[in-house]
């Protein structure tokens, strides 16, 4: 709604933008779900939306509380660059919910101290989207995560190849420190119904191509 009362997106247009429309795999990333361009959040019994952006040395976070009480309707804007950014976001949007509205952002990803014992082979293999190439691998009996940066991305970042140690967390769930961040990052893997196969990182999907010692397969 514009300033002047103007509406400029029907009321039911706006509730199905913050509707349930997909369940995330990733739940520590972005948000659990997702709407129609909302990312949806579950913070300890409140529901946010909102939306991440990000290029290089840049990140953007918003998150809106919708709702009529006391507290509610409440939205923070984090327009940043440089380092440590996420570690930033957590940190302020942290102290400002508690404090404006008396909601607890959800506790970061930790590793267990003993790690779960699972068949780290179900996760091998060769992940790819456009732009990106993975490699995971067993080494030294865990896991090893190769990212690969190509073509123009490779040429931007001058930091084409990162390899990450994935630390056990729960069944298909790793944790990795990724570069510039105190906090860890999450790494699932997932199937779907098709049998097709992916690891989720970085908010972003990235389809099996092939596993160790085979041509392309789901």
């Amino acid at each position: 709604m514009a300033a002047d009362g103007t509406r400029l997106l029907s009321a039911e247009s706006a509730a199905a933008m913050a509707a349930h429309q997909a369940d995330l795999p990733d739940q520590w990333s972005l948000g659990d779900s997702w709407g129609l361009g909302w990312i949806r959040y579950d913070w300890h019994g409140a529901r946010l939306v909102g939306h991440d952006g990000g290029t290089f040395g840049q990140g953007a976070f918003l998150r809106l509380l919708p709702g009529p009480q006391q507290g509610e309707g409440l939205t923070v804007a984090l327009l940043t660059n440089g380092g440590g950014m996420v570690d930033l976001y957590e940190d302020l949007y942290r102290e400002l919910f508690a404090e404006l509205a008396g909601v607890t952002v959800p506790d970061p990803l930790d590793p267990p101290a003993e790690p779960p014992a699972q068949d780290l082979s179900r996760f091998v293999g060769r992940y790819e989207r456009h732009s990106v190439e993975i490699e995971v691998f067993e080494q030294d009996g865990g896991l090893v995560l190769r990212q690969t940066a190509v073509g123009a991305v490779a040429e931007a970042t001058g930091q084409p190849v990162q390899e990450h140690a994935l630390v056990p967390v729960s069944d298909g769930v790793f944790a990795l420190r990724a570069v510039g961040r105190s906090g860890w990052s999450a790494v699932t893997f997932y199937a779907l119904p098709d049998g097709s196969r992916y690891v989720h990182t970085g908010g972003r999907a990235n389809p099996r191509t092939t596993r160790p010692e085979e041509g392309p397969t789901r």
